[in-house]
């Protein structure tokens, strides 16, 4: 048998069934015929469909954002009233903020929104919206 010194294994073996069919004379002389089923022993196919790429493919989770609480919901201490990125709503009477701008209940009560208007330079007026909770009445 003819083996390849040097050559990966499969190679070698290829090469050694090769030269078993066609004989030592070389491809001149041999048939078409005696040829041909080496292209099936050496074919490799596909071992995973062939798949597209797509540039939209990926998406990121949900952070869960949002009133949690309404007005008028009771809460107790350590309620969640508000997850959000910034300060869009701010701590009243009895709400605390957290790292992440969180607004949580520090008493148990009700909540309660309100609107605080602040007039600025040139007649501008500023709005901002605050959260509180009010204490149950005994």
């Amino acid at each position: 048998m003819y083996f390849n010194r040097g050559v990966a294994p499969g190679r070698a073996m290829a090469s050694s069934i090769f030269t078993n069919l066609i004989g030592q004379s070389g491809l001149w002389g041999t048939s078409l015929a005696r040829i041909i089923p080496v292209a099936g022993i050496l074919a490799r196919g596909a071992t995973k469909m062939a798949g597209g790429t797509t540039i939209n493919g990926r998406d990121s989770i949900s952070k869960r954002l949002g009133v949690k609480k309404y007005g008028g919901h009771h809460v107790v201490p350590g309620n969640i009233i508000i997850r959000q990125r910034g300060t869009a709503f701010h701590p009243g009477e009895n709400v605390g903020l957290g790292k992440d701008h969180t607004l949580f209940a520090l008493i148990p009560g009700v909540v309660r929104f309100s609107v605080s208007r602040k007039h600025l330079k040139g007649n501008k007026i500023s709005k901002r919206r605050f959260v509180s909770v009010e204490p149950y009445s005994t």
